[in-house]
């Protein structure tokens, strides 16, 4: 692995494991419970991401919790339709820059298909959302 490759993960790296929490932070907020389910396992699969990618780069970082702080504001200033929206086009985002390294790091094969569905997921309750769900 380049250096410029090993940075590339560990930013992914802290980026999975801040939105592990972003995401659990953001179940508590939700009142019905279907959709903090849905949130919470949206958190645990970042969390594993976040596993991956140390067993790439063996580098223990610390969890952030700036993005949960922003997006639960967000959330409250927003609602949820577009809070949820904001977040599967994140999610997206995501994937896209995951397929830029899937051909040196197959791992990456299915974290990328992992942010895909979440995308999805997050489309979904976008449409169900109302401003406060």
């Amino acid at each position: 692995m380049t250096e410029e490759q090993r940075q590339i993960l560990i930013k992914a790296q802290q980026g999975e494991v801040n939105a592990a929490l972003m995401y659990q932070r953001l179940a508590d907020l939700v009142r019905d419970r279907k959709i903090a389910e849905q949130l919470r396992l949206i958190g645990r699969e970042e969390g594993k991401h976040g596993s991956i990618f140390y067993r790439l780069t063996n580098e223990k970082l610390q969890v952030g919790d700036r993005e949960a702080k922003a997006i639960t504001m967000i959330y409250r200033i927003i609602g949820a339709k577009l809070t949820f929206k904001f977040l599967a086009a994140q999610e997206m985002s995501a994937a896209k820059r995951y397929a830029e390294v899937m051909d040196d790091f197959h791992e990456m094969v299915q974290i990328r298909l992992d942010e895909e569905n979440h995308s999805g997921i997050l489309e979904e309750l976008s449409k169900k959302a109302g401003y406060r769900c």
